[in-house]
């Protein structure tokens, strides 16, 4: 299933929250960021509701997110996202719904390559 979802080696955004994080999720997000940044070239965001955002919020894990370069947001999905006006070619994701969607929609004809959260630590360097 990951080689059929991927079209691409090469990305310019991880995008993880699709469907949106739970608490549990963002809190592997920030442990894998934690002591790491963002490459350089890369941007790296998470999606989820502003319900776990507050409990993320209060745990310190979007502090953790932030301090490595990420961003978290809430109230929309990577799919909507305007990322073809951010000259966003390819995006990493961790969800076979993403993977899937990503290329296909009208918004976001984008290369997909779809990668358990773990692996997404290609993508960081150490801080």
């Amino acid at each position: 299933m990951y080689d059929e979802l991927s079209s691409t080696d090469d990305v310019d955004l991880v995008a993880i929250g699709c469907p949106h994080c739970s608490l549990k999720e963002i809190g592997a997000a920030a442990h894998l960021l934690r002591g790491s940044k963002v490459r350089r070239g890369i941007r790296f965001w998470i999606f989820t509701s502003p319900h776990v955002y507050a409990a993320a919020q209060q745990k310190g894990y979007t502090d953790v997110i932030r301090a490595a370069g990420a961003e978290i947001y809430k109230h929309t999905c990577m799919v909507v996202m305007p990322i073809e006006e951010m000259n966003i070619k390819s995006i990493a994701v961790n969800s076979a719904k993403a993977a899937f969607y990503i290329p296909r929609t009208t918004n976001n004809k984008c290369n997909a390559l779809l990668k358990p959260l773990r692996e997404m630590k290609n993508f960081l360097k150490e801080a």
